[in-house]
């Protein structure tokens, strides 16, 4: 027997083991009445009379030792305040005001997801061990993370879940929800079922978890339907009640996180994490043979982002508005994945081999990286258009012109063309900087689509549609099966067009049915804007009508226009608020201006 081996590996599992060790972080928290967390930390290698600074009359750990990110500013101070005490640190989190469904406080549950342990720089993004005990009020029970939680490692703080819970057993997945919520028993079991459906459906394809995740109900605000973190699944407790249609997409869209997220396989672009999980839930809803429903869902995604000219803003890093990143996180990101589909219907597959590949790799995987797996496979890459191109008619006495412009390469279309008889028939068309428009004549056409299968992305779906017996503006979309029209919504719609693009003698009055200077203003502020530009037709649009809280209902209006002078395509998007009549213009707003396809 070697003892100097043996030597060897002791005193090599000892450096290990110290520093595993190095990583962990011992917390007790405790919280008071109002739901503020007083909490004292142990982290290792720190010297608090060394490593610190003086900050607004606050002691912080040196930023070049650790770091706590999370914190809230409210009128200008942090609300975490840290105080050394001997080794450990000792601070308090102040219970933040209107913090949404980041740290919420209620008589029977409270929350937090934001980062409320410090840890050292160097161990920032790598998995550490949490020793944490809780002292919480009695009916606050801490549901997450418990004992068994606790025992595997997190790349950050583990969000606290506390509250007056139920815990239960259904198809095998332990179920936690609020004693209020008992009452939806039944909506419960529905939401498990889809949970277990989805979980079974992925696995097919991706490995296997070692168990099954922990479901949770709580009480969320605004559109959040659900937040899935490690070996669990939150969701909005309102998806359980009875008049609300089941989102079977919603739920597998969170199931799939348990793959892809930030405890899985990791992206280093937030659009593409959601996006893929979107990509995943709808794959779920084709195998459950929902195809009007996926249909209608991609259709959607498409109408949320008209006017999106660059292909490849899911790359660029800048500061976006909520609504922004939505639509880039639940709109376009999975449009990219469906549009690599379309010339191979492998890819579900070969996402599933890149994620085995790469399921042990801790860290972040860049878009590029995804992208040469893909190639490697014969795929297509997810980003390749920087300016998206845009395909649509233009009308010219007898004659019907298919356009096509913003191409930096050559490109094929696919029109399908419905003659007098009835007939449908397909056909592609080649286009390039050479050849970029071609001619038809009306009396030959009953109705033509352009790209029918949705197989290109667009700068537009406005103009896709040309029917010989509609010469409404509003007949060129793809997007009216989205919901019925109102006659009176379109009626309104079309009026406030031909008011803007100065058509069918139409006036003010016509419009506003009220003389309001200030509305008159805002209006016209637009319709001169049009003015200024030469050679301009509109060359599709749509309508969608909301029905408003107060007294107020809204119409949303979207057009697309075609610059012959700047040969580029624009995009307008407004409201216009009426009274419940639909007779009376209250407001107008413009969402999106007339933006070049370049920009």
């Amino acid at each position: 027997m070697d003892f100097r081996k043996i030597a060897v590996f002791f005193f090599l599992l000892t450096i290990t083991v110290s520093k595993a060790q190095e990583n962990d972080v011992k917390a007790n928290i405790e919280m008071d009445f109002f739901g503020n967390l007083y909490l004292d930390v142990s982290l290792p290698s720190i010297d608090l009379k060394k490593d610190t600074l003086i900050i607004d009359d606050d002691i912080l750990i040196h930023k070049n030792y650790a770091s706590l990110i999370g914190g809230v500013r409210i009128n200008g101070s942090y609300l975490i305040n840290y105080k050394p005490k001997d080794k450990d640190l000792s601070y308090v989190i102040n219970l933040p005001k209107n913090s949404a469904n980041s740290y919420v406080k209620k008589a029977d549950y409270f929350f937090t997801f934001i980062n409320y342990l410090p840890s050292q720089k160097q161990n920032f993004n790598k998995e550490k061990k949490f020793d944490i005990t809780f002292n919480f009020p009695k009916k606050l029970k801490v549901v997450y993370p418990d004992s068994t939680d606790l025992t595997k490692k997190f790349i950050t703080t583990p969000p606290i879940i506390a509250g007056d819970f139920v815990e239960s057993e259904i198809e095998g997945f332990k179920v936690l929800n609020l004693k209020k919520d008992n009452k939806h028993k039944n909506g419960i079991e529905k939401v498990m079922m889809v949970v277990k459906d989805a979980y079974d459906f992925y696995q097919l394809r991706y490995p296997k978890k070692e168990s099954k995740p922990k479901i949770i109900f709580l009480p969320f605000e605004g559109p959040l339907g659900g937040r899935t973190i490690r070996d669990a699944i939150v969701f909005d407790s309102s998806i359980l009640n009875d008049t609300i249609t089941l989102e079977k997409r919603l739920i597998a869209h969170e199931v799939a996180h348990l793959w892809w997220g930030f405890y899985g396989v990791n992206f280093d672009n937030q659009y593409l994490i959601e996006g893929i999980a979107e990509y995943m839930s709808l794959k779920y809803m084709e195998y459950k043979k929902e195809t009007e429903y996926v249909k209608k869902s991609i259709n959607k995604k498409h109408y949320h982002i008209e006017g999106l000219a660059d292909g490849s803003e899911i790359l660029s890093v800048k500061r976006r508005s909520t609504e922004e990143n939505g639509r880039l996180s639940y709109d376009f990101a999975p449009l990219l994945f469906f549009n690599v589909e379309k010339d191979n219907n492998n890819l579900y597959d070969v996402l599933s081999e890149f994620y085995k590949l790469n399921e042990a790799n801790k860290g972040s995987i860049s878009i590029s990286r995804l992208d040469s797996f893909l190639k490697k496979n014969k795929l297509s890459p997810l980003v390749t258009e920087s300016i998206l191109p845009d395909y649509f008619f233009i009308e010219d006495g007898e004659k019907l012109i298919l356009k096509g412009i913003n191409f930096t390469k050559n490109k094929k279309i696919d029109i399908e063309f419905t003659d007098n008889s009835d007939l449908k028939k397909n056909k592609t068309y080649s286009f390039s900087s050479k050849m970029n428009e071609y001619v038809f004549y009306k009396k030959d056409i009953k109705k033509a689509i352009i790209d029918p299968e949705y197989k290109v992305l667009q700068f537009s779906r406005l103009n896709d549609t040309w029917a010989n017996n509609n010469t409404s503006v509003f007949s060129k979309n793809r997007y009216f099966p989205i919901e019925e029209i109102k006659p009176e919504v379109l009626t309104q719609s079309e009026k406030m067009l031909d008011y803007l693009f100065s058509k069918n003698n139409v006036t003010i009055q016509d419009v506003t049915c009220e003389d309001n200077l200030w509305l008159i203003e805002k209006i016209d502020k637009l319709k001169n804007e049009i003015n200024k530009m030469e050679g301009v037709t509109i060359t599709g649009a749509s309508t969608l009508f909301k029905i408003g809280r107060k007294n107020q209902d809204r119409i949303d209006v979207k057009a697309s226009i075609f610059s012959k002078k700047e040969n580029t395509s624009k995009f307008i998007y407004f409201y216009l608020y009426y009274d419940k009549s639909l007779k009376y213009l209250q407001n107008f707003k413009l969402e999106s201006e007339l933006n070049d396809a370049e920009e």
